[in-house]
């Protein structure tokens, strides 16, 4: 792999994080729901690996979104972002 290849895949974590933050915000601002700190991490963490598939196999976010959907990773994604979430270190940063 060379730089310009890993700079790719680095721009597309830049924008799949972005893009994850967007699609969170319009799905609340539809439901007329708040914004959630887990929720944001959530999409945060999506977002970034939409974004380096899309990087790494040089397709659009909605292709790289939806090979992820195929694979299932939604789930695991969301799964191991509430367990960060509530781990003790997080915890321990918003108790302060």
């Amino acid at each position: 792999m060379d730089a310009q290849q890993v700079l790719r895949v680095l721009e597309g974590v830049a924008a799949g994080v972005v893009y994850g933050f967007s699609g969170y915000l319009k799905s609340r601002a539809a439901s007329g729901a708040g914004l959630r700190p887990e929720g944001l991490f959530s999409a945060a963490l999506w977002g970034g690996l939409v974004g380096l598939v899309s990087g790494a196999m040089g397709v659009d976010m909605k292709t790289a979104e939806n090979i992820l959907f195929d694979l299932g990773l939604l789930v695991l994604v969301k799964k191991l972002s509430e367990a960060v979430w509530h781990s003790p270190p997080i915890r321990r940063i918003w108790s302060r």
